[in-house]
């Protein structure tokens, strides 16, 4: 639909009731304007013979205005003046909210409603939604019921573009897909279509300069779900996340991580040899966890190294004991050159307590004369190294990954579920009002 060029003029008068002076702005195209003094209804159609319509039964200021008149902002990458002003009510008299008409001369009348601080930006459609009581669609989106009720006018000020009175009833029919809805309005002589858009009220405090804005309650009908990073449950869980993250890179003090090195010792060893023994430094183990003991060779051949490891502890004498090996075979048959065996082995103790301790590690180094094609390396003097270091055990740290994803998840799904009933609270299908329904608005754009 091609925005068309509205011309208008701007003229001023005096208020036939009271005498202040009023300032019509789309001249030709208002047809009631309601004095903001004394709230008088007049016809503004012929400005040279103002005529009121009614006389106004409330104070001038009941209905405060967040966003005064002749306001102008910039909204959807266009210009708007805030023109009138309407209050309305749903049939129980008991829920209110506020409608703010904007002009543009080359884009004509769009709507911002507010209720309990949230605001919708309402444009008319010209196309009726398919579908039924319950489900309608248009453009391609699915619209849930949301509403049925009633909409009744309570108080007007500015100017308007049909014969607005004050007591004005339709029936209306509100289908939500947040942040998007559509509105219908049914009276005897039409039925009007809106689409409505959730803005954030920043959105609408920084278009419109000075406005006082409402402080926002409860979960609005448009108002999309923007997780729960506030949420005690959404908190706890990031806050483990760091947790296992800080452990995981050893910022944490006290905290053991993966790779921390407890104590590497080298050594050289004689093929054949009763063996070599060696005693690391003392060294601290700052957590309950696994210890990992990676034995390595160099210029070991058809031959083995047997490791027998000791974990002593300083302070209570209790001993661990492990056993690894490491070998390296090679030769050649029918078939050609082989080889088996590799340059290192692991082997781990579980559940290490905390606390001092010495590494003592025998080695002996042992050829096998019976594998085919291989040469003898007695007295061959090989390399060897036994490497201690603390890693997490798996199922901890698995736990605690599982705990990472399902946690933020289970707290979103939470907090999503209670931000869901909270909006259907407000829904008035189950016979008791409800929240307020939405907006009465042309559009000029044809």
């Amino acid at each position: 639909m091609a925005d068309s060029v509205v011309q208008v003029k701007v003229r001023s008068a005096s208020c036939p009731g009271c005498g202040a002076p009023i300032r019509i702005t789309a001249q030709g195209i208002t047809l009631t304007y309601s004095c903001p003094s004394c709230l008088a209804l007049i016809d503004v159609q012929k400005i040279d013979a103002l005529r009121i319509l009614s006389q106004a039964h409330r104070a001038a200021n009941a209905f405060p205005l967040a966003i005064p008149l002749g306001t102008r902002g910039m909204l959807k990458g266009r210009q708007w003046q805030v023109i009138g002003f309407m209050v309305r009510m749903d049939g129980t008299e008991q829920y209110f909210w506020r409608e703010y008409l904007l002009f543009n001369p080359a884009h004509g009348f769009r709507w911002l409603m507010e209720m309990d601080g949230h605001w919708n930006y309402v444009e008319r459609v010209r196309e009726r939604p398919v579908g039924g009581a319950a489900l309608v669609s248009l453009r391609g989106v699915d619209y849930k019921i949301f509403l049925r009720g009633e909409a009744k006018v309570a108080h007007v000020v500015g100017e308007f573009y049909w014969r607005v009175e004050r007591g004005e009833t339709v029936r209306v029919q509100d289908f939500i897909a947040p942040p998007q809805g559509l509105s219908s309005e049914i009276s005897d002589q039409e039925e009007v279509w809106s689409h409505l858009t959730y803005i954030p009220a920043a959105e609408i405090e920084a278009a419109f300069k000075g406005a006082q804005l409402p402080a926002q309650t409860g979960v609005a009908p448009l108002q999309p779900f923007q997780g729960a990073p506030g949420g005690a449950g959404g908190k706890a869980a990031w806050v483990f996340v760091g947790v296992i993250l800080a452990m995981r890179f050893g910022l944490l003090p006290g905290v053991v991580h993966r790779g921390e090195v407890l104590a590497d010792l080298k050594g050289a060893i004689l093929v054949g040899s009763p063996g070599e023994y060696q005693v690391s430094e003392p060294f601290q183990v700052r957590h309950l966890s696994p210890v990992e003991f990676i034995f390595s060779q160099r210029g070991l051949s058809n031959a083995s190294i047997a490791f027998d490891v000791t974990l002593f502890n300083e302070a209570t004498g209790e001993k661990r004991d492990v056993d690894g090996s490491v070998g390296f075979y090679e030769g050649s048959d029918s078939d050609g050159y082989w080889s088996e065996g590799g340059t290192t082995s692991t082997q781990t103790l579980n559940r290490v307590e905390p606390g001092e301790y010495r590494m003592v590690v025998a080695a002996q180094a042992k050829q096998d004369g019976s594998v085919y094609g291989s040469r003898s390396i007695s007295d061959h003097r090989v390399s060897f190294g036994v490497n201690a270091r603390t890693q997490p055990g798996d199922y901890g740290f698995t736990l605690m990954a599982l705990l990472a994803v399902i946690l933020p998840v289970a707290g979103r799904h939470r907090s999503r579920g209670s931000f869901e009933q909270r909006r259907w609270e407000n829904s008035g299908l189950d016979g008791d009002g409800g929240s307020a329904s939405k907006d009465d608005n042309e559009d000029d754009d044809e």
